[in-house]
């Protein structure tokens, strides 16, 4: 018996991206955002042990080194701080 894959599971599928980050500038360096809010950025991110790639948008930045980016990979909001180690993340 075979069973038809669910519509989120086709959508989850769909959105791996493959993309060589090391190909990317820096969109922090020395601590600074160089991406503008709107901005395109990939990013690594780890879910349940395993690191993958994501791309998402800058939405905004606070005074306390906060970015918000809107990880459209997996549809929910993804914060880093300026001021702590940061994750791998490019300009798109």
């Amino acid at each position: 018996m075979v069973e038809e894959k669910s519509e989120k599971q086709k959508e989850e599928r769909k959105k791996k991206i493959k993309i060589n980050l090391n190909d990317l500038q820096d969109a922090v360096v020395d601590g600074q955002l160089k991406a503008k809010i709107g901005d395109t950025v990939f990013f690594e991110r780890s879910l349940n042990g395993t690191k993958r790639i994501h791309m998402g948008f800058i939405k905004a930045t606070d005074e306390n080194g906060l970015v918000h980016v809107w990880d459209d990979t997996r549809e929910q909001w993804f914060i880093f701080s300026l001021k702590e180690e940061l994750p791998l993340i490019k300009l798109a």
